[in-house]
């Protein structure tokens, strides 16, 4: 039983740090379905474009149905525990439809899961796991 209370303490501990290091970070999705994650740094959106040229940065909070998508400015500095997207520039001249809500819904679904799998394989090699075996020296 003992165990068992350690164990709930210790998920609730895990939760809470995951959530204030949510927290923290910035996520920019580009249109190649790339996510970058970006800690601590303050982050323009005009260092977010870079390499991203004819495009523009979106919030996903500020993204709605009907309504063409607002971007921020050059200067503009994204907000810790904010998702973006970054759109070509033609995209943010319309409306968004719900097909193209849907997009970027997977896309970001997509970029999300990847990033994890990424986290969990770092771990899994640096405690001697990979690819579900343990290595021993």
């Amino acid at each position: 039983m003992g165990n068992s209370l350690s164990s709930e303490l210790q998920k609730k501990q895990s939760k809470r740090r995951l959530a204030s290091a949510a927290a923290l970070v910035m996520k920019v999705i580009y249109p190649d379905g790339r996510m970058e994650e970006y800690y601590g740094e303050s982050l323009t959106a005009e260092k977010a474009l870079e390499g991203s040229s004819g495009c523009c940065v979106c919030s996903a909070d500020e993204m709605r149905l009907a309504a063409r998508p607002p971007t921020l400015s050059d200067g503009d500095e994204l907000r810790r525990g904010q998702l973006y997207f970054v759109l070509p520039a033609a995209a943010t001249r319309r409306p968004l439809t719900l097909p193209d809500l849907c997009r970027l819904a997977v896309m970001a679904d997509a970029a999300m899961r990847r990033s994890i799998l990424r986290e969990l394989a770092g771990r899994r090699r640096r405690n001697g796991v990979v690819n579900g075996h343990r290595k021993y020296n």
